[in-house]
């Protein structure tokens, strides 16, 4: 398998993926259909790294592989070795990893704005949790219009957990300062707010409050 050695980098198109196979010797290795021909991607005894790489991945997927070697076998057009770096693409012709990265990136840094109807719209929500909390443990109905005065007696009680109500305050407290102060929430801020905002639905849907 040293013969006819071409350095530098191959990238192939993955089409399907056929079964692992055996040479006589016991060496393993997976022939693969690409745009190139059909490809075997070598293991070993002790290396089963690529093999094990190829095999869960969806086709089609385009890898690139480090070294890469002509095939002595007429049925393969190429051979990957075992030793071989092989790494995956994604569309833009990027690694894999690299495109999560920039999309978690991006997704982290310019987060969708939050409007003052969709703040609105939560505080209305947490008030129907409020209402289902106080049912529940027969709190008599009160004059006190205050959400937060509300979010603060069930806490107190061990009705409502001391984070989530604390989540609950800083939400309906960010749609009082946009809606009556005109605030615009910076990037961090709408992050903070997303985040609690899940943290809360996640806790009231345990707990059959929605």
């Amino acid at each position: 398998m040293v013969q006819d050695f071409k350095p530098g980098q191959r990238i192939f198109r993955v089409l399907t993926i056929g079964d692992e196979k055996t040479t006589k010797n016991g060496n393993p290795y997976l022939e693969c259909e690409t745009d190139k021909g059909l490809v075997a991607f070598w293991g070993g005894t002790n290396n089963h790294k690529n093999i094990a790489e190829i095999k869960v991945k969806p086709v089609p997927f385009t890898v690139r592989c480090d070294p890469w070697f002509k095939s002595n076998f007429s049925q393969h057009v190429f051979w990957i070795p075992e030793h071989s770096l092989i790494e995956f693409l994604g569309e833009e012709g990027m690694p894999v990893s690299d495109v999560s990265e920039v999309q978690s990136s991006n997704s982290l840094t310019t987060p969708a704005p939050i409007s003052v109807d969709e703040l609105a719209n939560i505080r209305r929500k947490i008030i129907r949790i409020v209402d289902s909390l106080e049912k529940q443990y027969d709190k008599e109905e009160s004059d006190d219009n205050s959400v937060a005065r509300r979010i603060s007696y069930l806490s107190h009680r061990n009705y409502l957990p001391r984070e989530v109500a604390a989540m609950m305050r800083a939400l309906t407290e960010m749609r009082n300062v946009t809606e009556y102060e005109a605030k615009v929430l910076s990037e961090k801020e709408v992050i903070a707010t997303r985040a609690n905002w899940d943290v809360v639905q996640e806790w009231a849907k345990k707990e059959g409050h929605r």
